[in-house]
């Protein structure tokens, strides 16, 4: 029996209609899921969630046949795929919260990386709710278990989010060897692979950073170059040619693979790069010229003015954001 409608957390109003399922299932969720199964999943989700008591939840399966799966990348969609809060964010995550709750893995991952930027403010109260309590439990479990990499990074980056950069590597470290135990574990680092575990390049990409930071930089640019060569990231590209000599064609060759995926930093990189050239004693004028020219191309991709900066580069933050 649901409940009055006077306790109900959501109505029937917030979900999106159906073609607002069709638009996002063919590009975010899996192949398995129709936009028809997400669309019911989302109306009886709203028809059952009350603030009090946890009945409901063992209803979606046992009544509506909607198992912590469907929950989860109905969630997913009502998310957008992005960080940001959009209309149907408050479902989405109260739906992702749920399927945590029916001990899902992958929502309680997902929860607590979205959740992670929120309870760094210091006026937020998301550690007071009984949802955010229930979720860190369930993670701090998976992060012990020592035997799920994507947990294990997770809480790698909320470390170094805390400022505790020493016990974020010791995470990483560990997610890395928990990883290689998951299979194609080919040790050539030239050969692109699928990644080992959802969020293995942001592990390798800030185990990088930290050592970089601690000026070990032999084992950074290795950490990077498995980012760049095995996993084709674009700041794994951007953070390897950083590091490598300034007029050596292995460097320009990676600034551009990251300047590819329109990276700022890496735009800004390759237009000093530019105006270095230009600035070269002895250079003939169309050869100068022509230097300027890519210098003010790349700071055109780069999205600064030519004109204003005179080509010259200045760097930038880096625009990598990790989860």
């Amino acid at each position: 029996m649901r409940a009055g409608s006077e306790s109900l957390i959501f109505s029937e109003g917030d979900v999106p209609p159906i073609d607002f399922w069709a638009q996002r299932v063919p590009y975010i969720g899996p192949e398995d899921l129709t936009a028809e199964a997400c669309f019911h999943a989302a109306r009886q989700y709203c028809a059952l969630a009350t603030p009090v008591g946890s009945t409901w939840k063992q209803m979606l399966q046992r009544d509506h046949d909607i198992d912590p799966y469907t929950l989860h990348y109905t969630a997913i969609m009502l998310l957008g795929g992005g960080d940001q809060p959009g209309e149907t964010w408050r479902l989405g995550l109260h739906m992702l919260g749920t399927a945590s709750d029916l001990d899902y893995a992958p929502s309680t991952l997902t929860f607590m990386r979205l959740m992670t930027k929120a309870v760094e403010d210091k006026s937020s109260r998301m550690r007071e709710t009984k949802m955010y309590r229930s979720a860190e439990s369930r993670f701090n479990g998976l992060v012990k278990a020592t035997k799920h990499p994507d947990a294990i990074t997770l809480q790698g980056l909320r470390l170094r989010r805390q400022g505790d950069d020493n016990a974020a590597l010791v995470h990483f470290n560990k997610a890395v060897e928990v990883g290689a135990k998951s299979g194609n574990n080919d040790s050539d680092t030239t050969k692109e692979r699928p990644p080992r575990w959802n969020w293995e390049a942001t592990c390798h990409l800030e185990r990088g950073r930290i050592l970089l930071q601690q000026g070990n930089q032999e084992a950074a640019e290795a950490a990077f170059r498995i980012a760049a060569l095995e996993l084709d990231v674009a700041d794994g590209h951007l953070e390897l040619g950083k590091i490598l000599p300034g007029d050596s064609q292995e460097r320009e060759h990676h600034l551009r693979k990251a300047a590819q995926s329109l990276n700022r930093e890496a735009c800004l990189l390759l237009a000093d790069a530019e105006k270095q050239r230009a600035l070269a004693a002895g250079l003939a004028a169309p050869q100068r010229k022509q230097h300027q020219k890519l210098a003010d191309e790349w700071l055109l991709l780069a999205g600064d003015d030519a004109d204003q900066t005179g080509g010259r580069s200045d760097g930038a933050r880096n625009s990598a954001a990790p989860e």
